[in-house]
């Protein structure tokens, strides 16, 4: 499961937009855990979750360790502090999306 792509490398694009290859390592660390650290832009597709955008992403930069979910591939349960995150990355998209949130504290 130990996947790394280039760091912050331009890839080949069109002559007009280069894309920008971003840095994702996920190695395993036990049998249900991901060790993940990600330089992936995070993006939310609903506006409840997007105050966590920030947090979720200097969380990913210095790296988390998160629960993977056995029946969906690339989706993990992530906990920072009282937070509860289910999170998506997408390789593909080089996006790590917010899937859910469940802070107690709002």
């Amino acid at each position: 499961m130990a996947k790394a792509n280039g760091e912050g490398e331009i890839a080949p694009g069109s002559a007009n937009r280069p894309m920008v290859k971003y840095r994702l390592i996920l190695e395993p660390c036990g049998s249900l855990m991901a060790c993940i650290r990600s330089e992936y832009p995070v993006k939310s597709l609903k506006s409840s979750t997007r105050t966590y955008i920030e947090r979720i992403s200097a969380a990913l930069s210095d790296g988390v360790t998160a629960e993977c979910d056995l029946s969906r591939r690339d989706f993990f349960e992530i906990v920072l502090g009282n937070i509860w995150i289910y999170l998506h990355i997408c390789e593909q998209l080089q996006s790590a999306y917010i899937v859910a949130v469940l802070n107690p504290d709002r």
